[in-house]
C-alpha cells in the first residue's frame, strides 16, 4: 500500500513539474490575434479579378500599416485582406499607383488598409529582444489558408545568415511549424509580443520540415520606419569590394580588400588593397555575408569602427555611416575642388575633419594651405564634416572667398581669388 502511495506521489510530483514547465499559450495569443490579417493576392486580366496567392501581414500602426514579406506581395495587381474577425478591407495606394513600398534587400513590404471606420490594433514589439536557443515562441499566420492558425515551438538558433533567401539575413532559427502562407505574420514570445516576422522554411517538399526562419522584430521595425518616412531604406556604404581568403596559419577565412571605389567613405579613410578587415565595431568576422548584415544594419548618421591587418601591423579606421548617394554629391564636391582651386581633401579617420591632403596643384591664394591643415569654415560658413562643405560649396555655386583653417590648434585665414 505504502509502495502504491509513494508511487502516486511521484507521478503527482511529475505531472506537477510538466504543467509548471509547459507554459500556457492562450493568453498570449489573445492579445496578438487581432493584430494579424490575411491577405489575398489577385492577378486582372480583361477587367477580371483572379485570385493568384495568399499570405499574412502584421499590424503595426492605429493608421493600418501593415508589414508583411515582399514576396508575398510581389506578383500581383490587386490584393484584399481578411481582419481577424472576418471583415474585408482593402488597401490604399502610394504615389506611383503601388499597393506597397518594399525593400527587396530584407524581403519586407510595407501596405495600408483601407477598412473604414475600423479600429485597428497595433502588435505589441518585444523591445529587450533577448531570445535565446530553447526559448519559446509562437507564430501566428494563414498557412494555406487556414485563417488565424497558430502553432508553437523552441527556438533552435539566432543571427542566421547564408541562408539563400535575401540579400540581407539575420534570420531567427526555430522549430515551429510554419508553412505557405504564414510568411509576413508575427514570431511571438510568451508574453504575446513580437519578436520576428515569418518569412521562409528549409524544405524539400513545399511544406514544413522542421526549420523555419523569422526576421527579428528590431530589424523589421529599422525597414518599417524607414519606409514610412522615406520610402526607401536608408542604408550605409563603405565602397569596398572584398572576397574571402583562408588563412594557411590560423585555418580560419578573412575577408579580404580587392579595391575601393572612387569617393567612397572606404578611398576617403584611407584603405587599401589587401587589407584583411579583422573586426567591425568590435565584432570579429568572417565572411562577406557578415560584412553585409553589420554594414547594412547600422544606422544612417552611426559611427563604424574598422579594425584591418596591413602587412601584419593592426590599424583602426572610424567613419560616420551614410547612403550611396550621400558620397556621390560629396564626391563632386571634393571633384570640383580640385578641379578649380587645385586643393584636394580628405578626412580625419576618428573625426571626419575635413584634412588638406594636397596642395601640389593649389592656386589663386594669399597665404598657402599647408597639407594637414583642418577646414573648420568655408566663406564664413562654419563645416564639421565633408557633408557640410559639400553642401556650402554648391551654395556658393563653387567659388570660395576664404576658408578658415585649424593648423596647430590656431586659427588661420586662407583668401582665395577666383577668376
Amino acid at each position: 500500500m505504502k509502495w502504491i502511495l509513494l508511487k502516486i506521489t511521484i507521478l503527482f510530483t511529475f505531472a506537477v513539474i510538466i504543467a509548471a514547465e509547459s507554459p500556457g499559450f492562450s493568453d498570449a495569443v489573445s492579445r496578438s490575434l487581432p493584430s494579424v490579417i490575411y491577405i489575398e493576392s489577385y492577378l486582372i486580366s480583361n477587367g477580371k479579378k483572379k485570385q493568384s496567392g495568399f499570405g499574412s501581414g502584421t499590424v503595426f500602426s492605429d493608421l493600418g500599416h501593415i508589414i508583411t514579406n515582399h514576396h508575398v506581395v510581389k506578383n500581383a495587381d490587386y490584393y484584399e485582406a481578411v481582419m481577424y474577425d472576418g471583415t474585408r478591407c482593402t488597401f490604399k495606394k502610394y504615389p506611383g499607383n503601388r499597393y506597397y513600398i518594399s525593400d527587396s534587400e530584407t524581403d519586407l513590404a510595407l501596405m495600408r488598409l483601407d477598412c473604414r471606420n475600423y479600429l485597428y490594433k497595433p502588435i505589441e514589439k518585444e523591445k529587450d529582444n533577448n531570445l535565446k536557443k530553447g526559448d519559446w515562441v509562437i507564430a501566428i499566420g494563414n498557412p494555406y489558408g487556414l485563417s488565424n492558425s497558430v502553432t508553437k515551438g523552441i527556438v533552435s538558433s539566432t543571427n542566421r545568415s547564408d541562408v539563400g533567401f535575401a540579400n540581407i539575413e539575420d534570420f531567427i532559427q526555430s522549430d515551429v511549424p510554419i508553412n505557405p502562407g504564414n510568411s509576413g505574420g508575427p514570431l511571438i514570445n510568451t508574453s504575446g509580443k513580437m519578436v520576428g516576422l515569418n518569412t521562409a522554411i528549409r524544405t524539400v517538399s513545399g511544406g514544413f520540415q522542421g526549420i523555419s526562419f523569422s526576421i527579428p522584430v528590431n530589424i523589421v521595425e529599422s525597414v518599417y520606419t524607414d519606409l514610412l518616412r522615406f520610402g526607401h531604406v536608408r542604408r550605409g556604404w563603405i565602397g569596398v569590394m572584398v572576397t574571402e581568403k583562408s588563412i594557411a596559419a590560423t585555418g580560419r577565412k578573412a575577408v579580404t580588400v580587392v579595391s575601393t571605389l572612387e569617393n567612397s567613405p572606404a578611398q576617403l579613410i584611407g584603405l587599401q588593397k589587401g587589407d584583411i578587415i579583422a573586426e567591425v565595431d568590435n565584432n570579429s568576422i568572417e565572411s562577406k555575408s557578415e560584412l553585409t548584415k553589420i554594414v547594412k544594419n547600422k544606422p544612417i548618421g552611426a559611427r563604424m569602427d574598422l579594425c584591418v591587418f596591413r602587412s601584419g601591423i593592426l590599424k583602426r579606421f572610424s567613419f560616420t555611416m551614410n547612403e550611396k548617394d550621400y558620397f556621390a554629391k560629396v564626391g563632386e564636391a571634393i571633384n570640383t575642388l580640385y578641379s578649380v582651386y587645385g586643393i584636394r581633401l580628405d578626412i580625419n579617420a576618428s573625426n571626419d575633419k575635413i584634412i588638406i591632403s594636397d596642395m601640389s596643384q593649389f592656386r589663386y591664394a594669399e597665404n598657402k594651405l599647408l597639407q594637414g591643415d583642418v577646414i573648420t569654415a568655408l566663406n564664413g560658413q562654419s563645416v564639421e564634416n565633408l557633408s557640410d562643405f559639400a553642401s556650402v560649396l554648391r551654395r556658393y555655386k563653387y567659388k570660395i572667398s576664404f576658408l578658415e583653417v585649424n593648423r596647430n590648434e590656431k586659427k588661420i585665414i586662407i583668401r582665395l581669388k577666383n577668376y
